[in-house]
């Protein structure tokens, strides 16, 4: 029961993050690109690849902040910050919020696609900034995790004696 309702409050939070990265692409849309849709495409593109750079960055700082946090001498003020980050980081990523947002982006496009009419209706520029949005998520994902793998494979060879012929 437990593990049910963490994926539960994990959804939720996903959903709610989503929501939030909906917003952001609204104030792209909007108030940076001026309903601009080509420059709005071109913050939409930055922000993904700012989030997925992000996850990256957290994987090696959420270790050494938990351990920093577990310190006995530390200031109360940088203690809860810690602590905020790591409560930040065991939850959802923003990526998994944004593979969300972009799955409702897809299927939205698909209804106005075929002509449903209970659905609202949204700036046609505002879709065309975040449309192939999902495109470039899955590829700066896939490229981030080969990186990793490439990292962590290489140091693994390093790490092995290498035998020569004496």
């Amino acid at each position: 029961m437990k593990l049910f309702k963490r994926k539960v409050s994990y959804v939720l939070w996903a959903i709610a993050y989503a929501y939030f990265i909906f917003f952001l692409t609204q104030i792209i849309y909007s108030a940076i690109a001026d309903g601009n849709a080509s420059i709005a495409t071109i913050g939409n593109m930055a922000m993904i690849i700012i989030f997925v750079i992000t996850e990256k960055v957290e994987y090696f700082l959420a270790p050494r902040v938990y351990k920093f946090s577990k310190r006995k001498n530390i200031n109360f003020f940088a203690k809860k910050i810690a602590e905020i980050l790591i409560g930040y980081w065991t939850g959802p990523s923003f990526k998994a919020a944004m593979y969300f947002f972009y799955i409702v982006v897809i299927f939205y496009t698909a209804l106005l696609a075929a002509g449903t009419s209970f659905i609202p209706d949204f700036p046609e520029g505002y879709l065309t900034s975040v449309r192939y949005g999902i495109l470039l998520l899955i590829a700066a994902d896939k490229f981030m995790e080969q990186i990793f793998k490439d990292i962590k494979n290489d140091a693994k060879i390093l790490e092995e004696e290498i035998p020569t012929d004496d």
